[in-house]
């Protein structure tokens, strides 16, 4: 079963950009890879600008001289419904502002919101740092 998440980005006109990740959209997986590898605007813009993602990665383009497809990923490189699937290409939701965006986004398990320089993610309640909710996670993970 799939722990479903999305993904925005604030942009620098204060709209907001939305896709949908698929596989993996916990906090130790989808959220440590965001955090880890797509922390600067250009990174994360770079990333969403593909459309909906199956499987979230370390890296958002492949090796040219090597295949890339949902079949046969290579490591470390995310998989997109429309490049890597042949799915038809579905742009990122776009909502005018931020308030926008919360009042009305598209929910799942988790989601993620790139704003001032950061993550920030909601499990159905009000966003926090995603770093932080990576340490609480990580000391529930110790007391049990």
């Amino acid at each position: 079963m799939a722990t479903r998440s999305t993904i925005a980005v604030e942009h620098a006109d204060g709209t907001v950009s939305q896709v949908y990740a698929h596989w993996d959209g916990y906090l130790t997986h989808n959220g440590q890879i965001l955090v880890n590898h797509y922390d600067t605007q250009e990174k994360a813009e770079q990333l969403i600008s593909l459309g909906s993602i199956s499987s979230l990665r370390p890296k958002c383009i492949p090796d040219p001289a090597k295949t890339h497809s949902s079949i046969n990923p290579q490591d470390d490189v995310t998989v997109y419904y429309s490049r890597d699937n042949g799915e038809p290409f579905v742009a990122p939701i776009l909502y005018p502002t931020v308030d926008n965006y919360k009042k009305n986004l598209l929910c799942e398990e988790y989601d993620y919101f790139f704003t001032e320089g950061q993550w920030e993610v909601s499990g159905g309640g009000g966003y926090e740092l995603v770093e932080q909710a990576l340490e609480i996670a990580k000391l529930r993970e110790n007391d049990e």
